[in-house]
């Protein structure tokens, strides 16, 4: 495989690092709104990376952990623990086992040294896969070394190797010279040999309770005489992995001194659209890796330009880039670090009252509608207090009031406050009412002297006697229904209006509407209308809320060879495998398919293993498949679903 010699940007995949800052002091108000003092911008460090030269080169993970996100997968889940290493180490080289933050002296030769990857927990590669890559040598041992190398050993082990002959590793020197050294590999759960010595006792390995797995050192490799070794063909085995390469180099010329500048805005604010500047001092690196620091844990979100999600006010925020280049240990940088303050919440529709002030009806507060900067309208949370002439009422907070003789000539208004995660909270109240009437008290009064003249006196309210309320679920493809609650007069008529944010939806003026695609993403509300003749129309307000993605229906896929099934027996190598999906479904969109084949627990790639047929080759002897297919759909999750394993393969 040809080193990587363009510029690109990757981003980070999480891992956890605590870093030090200067933090801002929070005060969090009651509720779900936020009040933040934020602090000034600061520095914080960088993350922990391997001090491996070769960690360019690292495609697989040998080494975990119990932790969350640590897991090897050497050999289809399988690899070595951390723990076990570090404590499983050989007397005669390093008692206290496998060493992750220093140089490690070869068991026989003590000027033949190297640096172990794997040290830091979290998904990152230590070691490299051996498929015919060419490692770039010359800064670390060979014609740019500060002292080249004279010496070489591998750190290396293998999995299901009983079988495995020598493998060849194509030495190329700087004179444009080649050798080749057959290296036959060990095991990695066999014990040393004359050619490979443990680097640790062997320990039960991940996932397993069985002892005997480890990693070896090879021998000692002489090279040739007054020449620079400027690069290593390894063999194309993958069952072959290399931790390290040993030698007598001085390798300080291949401690990465790539620097960068990044830089966050001073103040950065819920649901802003930021984008970090990163720019790197002078020669930039092959390959950037990026990432986002959320209080010291690297987030999620791996995007470089975004919208600050509501979950991060009131926190720490970094960006951090790891550069790499072919034969240089990797170059972590940061960014100053900023505290993140919340959004604002605007309405759009403020809150009113409908209904008739007098002892014994009713009074409902509609809420209002609200807005971010980013989405409008937004789902909101709001908590309700009835007032009488400012004061409030004492257990009033429901959407409906029903005035009682104590608020007999008193105005009533309703305060609504508006609360939204992330987001500062927003106090509104409501126009008053005119002072509220005894219960047998005419809303329409009469001059005793002259009668009234027609038709100067309104219609009367519509009384709501139970308010109306929605149930249902607020995803796509889900039924959301509004039950109307109690009207007089009984012979009210009641109509609805469905509103996809504030537009009204086409023909969607039935009491119950199911969702549709275009409806994710969206706030979803509906208009309740009363009307009756001789009386004014009341109207309330429902919102079901934000909606999610529907979940797209699926079922297992079945790995078949033409028409049979082949549950758990084993395959054999040339034999055509065909995934047959059960039935799928989306209402209302339209579905897209996408299979990948993998061995173990690692996908395999190229284009042919990207199809519903798959031809098992001879490489995958000794391995179990199973198919992966993809389902999505606009307005859905996307979703995987994996078959079961087939039995191993046989040739």
């Amino acid at each position: 495989m040809a080193s990587k010699t363009q510029h690109e940007v990757r981003p980070w995949r999480a891992h956890l690092v605590q870093f030090v800052s200067a933090t801002a002091a929070l005060a969090m108000s009651v509720g779900l709104g936020i009040t933040v003092a934020a602090a000034p911008a600061g520095a914080a460090t960088p993350p922990e990376v391997s001090p491996s030269w070769l960690d360019y080169y690292f495609n697989n993970k040998g080494i975990g952990s119990n932790q969350a996100g640590d897991a090897p997968n050497m050999d289809g889940g399988w690899g070595f623990h951390r723990s076990s290493l570090i404590a499983g180490g050989q007397e005669v080289t390093h008692p206290g086992g496998v060493v992750f933050d220093d140089e490690v002296q070869h068991p026989t030769d003590a000027s033949v040294k190297y640096r172990m990857g794997g040290a830091v927990a979290g998904p990152f590669t230590d070691n490299i896969e051996a498929q015919g890559q060419r490692i770039d040598t010359s800064i670390a041992l060979g014609s740019a070394s500060a002292q080249p190398a004279t010496k070489v050993a591998f750190v290396w082990t293998a999995h299901n190797a009983s079988s495995l002959a020598a493998q060849p590793f194509t030495l190329h020197y700087s004179d444009d010279t080649t050798s080749t050294v057959n290296l036959t590999p060990r095991d990695w759960c066999a014990a040393e040999n004359s050619s490979n010595t443990a680097i640790a006792a062997p320990k039960p390995r991940y996932g397993s309770t069985s002892p005997g797995c480890t990693i070896f050192i090879t021998n000692v490799i002489n090279l040739a005489a007054g020449k620079s070794l400027d690069a290593i063909d390894l063999p194309d085995e993958p069952r072959v992995h290399i931790f390290a390469i040993a030698s007598n180099a001085d390798t300080q010329n291949a401690m990465s001194s790539f620097n960068a500048n990044i830089e966050l805005p001073e103040t950065i604010t819920v649901g802003d659209v930021i984008t970090p500047s990163l720019q790197w001092v002078g020669e930039a690196p092959a390959t950037t890796e990026t990432f986002w620091y959320v209080d010291g844990v690297a987030s999620e979100i791996s995007t470089s330009s975004f919208v600050v999600p509501t979950s991060w006010a009131g926190k720490s925020l970094a960006y951090a880039a790891i550069g790499r280049t072919p034969g240089y240990a990797p170059s972590p940088q940061i960014s100053n670090e900023v505290t993140v303050t919340p959004g604002e919440l605007t309405a759009i529709t403020e809150p009113t009252l409908a209904g008739l002030a007098r002892v014994g009806d009713s009074l409902v507060v509609n809420t209002g509608q609200y807005a971010t900067p980013a989405e409008s309208p937004t789902a909101v949370g709001t908590d309700i207090t009835w007032l009488a002439d400012g004061t409030p009422i004492p257990d009033a907070g429901d959407e409906l009031f029903i005035p009682s003789a104590a608020q007999v000539g008193k105005s009533i208004s309703a305060r609504v406050t508006v609360t939204k995660a992330g987001y500062t909270t927003l106090v509104l109240t409501t126009d008053a009412t005119a002072a509220v009437l005894a219960a047998d008290e005419s809303p329409f009064p009469t001059d005793p002297v002259e009668p009234p003249v027609e038709p100067t006196l309104p219609d009367p309210l519509v009384a709501i006697r139970s308010i109306a309320s929605m149930t249902g679920t607020a995803q796509v493809g889900k039924v959301v229904t509004a039950r109307p609650g109690v009207f007089e007069p009984a012979s009210a008529r009641v109509t609805y209006q469905w509103l996809r944010g504030t537009a009204p939806i086409a023909g969607a003026t039935n009491s119950s509407y199911r969702l549709t695609p275009a409806d994710a993403n969206t706030v979803i509300s509906v208009r309740v209308i009363a009307s009756a003749v001789n009386r004014q129309t009341t109207e309330q307000f429902l919102t079901a809320g934000m909606v999610s993605n529907g979940a797209i229906a699926t079922k297992k896929p079945r790995i078949a060879i033409k028409k049979k099934a082949v549950k758990k027996r084993q395959v054999r190598v040339g034999t055509t495998l065909r995934a047959r999906t059960g039935k799928a479904s989306a209402p209302g969109s339209k579905l897209k398919t996408k299979y990948r084949w993998f061995v173990g627990n690692k996908k395999i790639k190229g284009k042919k293993a990207g199809m519903a047929k798959f031809k098992v080759t001879k490489k995958l002897a000794g391995k179990r498949l199973h198919v992966r297919v993809t389902y999505d759909a606009k307005g859905y999750t996307k979703k995987t679903v994996k078959s079961a394993k087939t039995g191993k393969v046989v040739r």
